[in-house]
């Protein structure tokens, strides 16, 4: 146990022991404050402006082949414009070829590579 401490310069003298042993936490204290907001940053550059990724959209099928095509918004299925896939199926064998800028008109008698 510690040496007991004496007050001096009270009347009558007081004692205390002093333990250093920790007490029970006290009570939470109150919220403090809100701080102030900071400055906002500066606003960033735009960023560019991508295609647009609207088309028009042919699809057909003539066994054994599949037809996909695709041009610009408002394309005439009679304008050279469109990029068309065929994809063919035999058996276990799928192969792909492409043609363009073709008429989607034109689709089933164009030539594909």
């Amino acid at each position: 146990m510690p040496d007991p401490i004496t007050i001096i310069n009270l009347e009558p003298p007081i004692i205390i022991t002093i333990d250093n042993a920790p007490g029970p936490p006290g009570p939470q204290g109150p919220t403090g404050a809100t701080g102030a907001t900071g400055a906002t940053g500066a606003t960033g550059a735009t960023g560019a402006t991508g295609a647009s990724m609207a088309r028009e959209c042919r699809s057909d099928w003539v066994s054994p082949n599949s037809y996909i095509g695709i041009a610009a918004p408002g394309s005439s299925e009679s304008a050279s414009v469109w990029k068309v896939e065929r994809i063919t199926v035999s058996g276990t064998t799928v192969t792909q070829a492409q043609a363009s800028p073709i008429k989607w008109t034109d689709h089933l008698t164009a030539t594909y590579t």
